[in-house]
Formats: structure tokens, C-alpha cells, sequence
């Protein structure tokens, strides 16, 4: 086991090659656990997050008090993560782009009772900036009208995709002939989509495991 992470994957030659934080590797099949990370506009990924404003989860804010909290999304974690943050009295601002609502019914019931937790529907957000001082300014459409809210923070429970970025583009166009041949394995949340849980991810582990040690005994 080697801690170290992969910046790139490549396939030529037969074999893949790894570009890593501290050198190049190779290898004849490569197993793929890369689970998957938030889907987050580009525009405010970076130096948002890095000042802590902007989150895709509520992981440094359980202990946050007090304050305006925006989250954009209308599913199962938006409206969960609505209401754990109100309980410790922050105000809670719910952004969905549309009208549709994907949370469970029960998520919804408690959401829409609690008084510390504002739902707008056909809201989406335009841009985002920092105020003077501290905190954020989010600029929201709704009804062809543009409005501001000011916020502490923004948290962005839009969904998730595969954590393959690393891919070099000849790779990516190589995927399903290498999963075919058996030279390449996706395991876990990366491939399994809405259907991604802990139990599913260790099946398909053992799965790969199994099958790639069938395949050097038979050769």
C-alpha cells in the first residue's frame, strides 16, 4: 500500500501508466475505487471553498450557530441537511431550480413545519460573491426576477458524479473495451450512480478480486 495520490491514468502499450504526486507507475490491470465527488459549478469551486464559505456537505458546519445558511438542491440530502443545520438555530434557505422536489416524503413533511427553513421553488442562482467584511452575496433568479440573499455560507447538494477526472481523454475512449477484456475494473460508487452504498462497493471488491485471481491462475 502506497499513500500517494494519482493525478493521471493513461493506457498504451498494453499497460497503464500512473502519474502520481511522486513518480510513474505501471501496471497491466488497474482497479478503479475512486468513489465520487460533488458536482459543483467550476466557478465557485475553488477559492470559495477554500475560504470555508462554500461547502458540498454539512461536515464543518454540525457545530455552526446562528447564522443564514443556503443549500441549492431539492433531493434527499438538501432537505436532511435543512434540518440538521436548523436545529442549532441557523436559518436555512432552500434554492431549487425548478418545482420538482426528489426527497423522500417524510424529509419534505419536516421541512416544510420548520419555521427556521425557507423553500423557494424556480429559484436558481446567478452568480455568488464575497461581501465586505465576511460572508457571501447570492444573486438568485426567480420569475425572470433577479434578488440577493445574503448568507454565511452556501452549500451545494446538487448530486455527485464519478471521481474520474484523472482519465486522460485516450483512456476514456478505451473503458468499455478494457472492462470488457478484463484489464480494467470499476469498483463502488464510481460506476454504481444513484444506487451507490457501502455494501454494494465492497461486493463489487470482492467481485474484482475474485475474477482478476481466476484470470492469473488460468493463464
Amino acid at each position: 500500500m502506497m499513500m500517494d495520490e494519482v493525478l493521471l491514468a493513461g493506457y498504451s502499450g498494453g499497460k497503464f501508466t500512473l502519474t502520481t504526486t511522486s513518480g510513474l507507475y505501471q501496471c497491466n490491470i488497474l482497479v478503479v475505487a475512486a468513489g465520487t465527488e460533488p458536482e459543483i459549478p467550476g466557478q465557485y469551486y475553488g477559492e470559495l471553498m477554500n475560504k470555508g464559505l462554500v461547502h458540498s456537505d454539512i461536515i464543518k458546519l454540525r457545530q455552526v450557530r446562528d447564522k443564514t445558511i443556503g443549500i441549492t438542491g431539492a433531493g434527499d440530502a438538501a432537505f436532511d441537511y435543512s434540518l440538521t443545520l436548523a436545529e442549532n438555530d441557523n436559518i436555512v434557505i432552500i434554492f431549487n431550480r425548478g418545482n420538482r422536489i426528489k426527497a423522500l416524503k417524510v424529509l419534505q413533511e419536516k421541512v416544510f413545519i420548520n419555521k427556521r427553513i425557507k423553500y423557494l421553488e424556480n429559484t436558481s442562482l446567478e452568480s455568488l460573491e464575497t461581501q465586505p467584511g465576511k460572508g457571501l452575496q447570492a444573486t438568485c433568479n426567480s420569475a425572470s426576477l433577479n434578488r440577493t440573499y445574503s448568507l454565511d455560507y452556501l452549500i451545494f447538494a446538487t448530486g455527485r458524479k464519478p471521481a474520474d477526472g484523472f482519465f486522460r481523454e485516450s483512456l476514456e475512449g478505451l473503458v468499455p473495451g478494457l472492462l470488457k477484456d478484463h484489464r480494467l475494473y470499476l469498483v463502488g460508487d464510481i460506476k454504481n450512480g444513484n444506487y451507490r452504498q457501502v455494501s454494494v462497493a465492497v461486493g463489487d471488491g470482492v467481485s474484482a478480486a475474485m475474477e482478476i485471481f481466476q484470470d492469473e491462475s488460468n493463464q
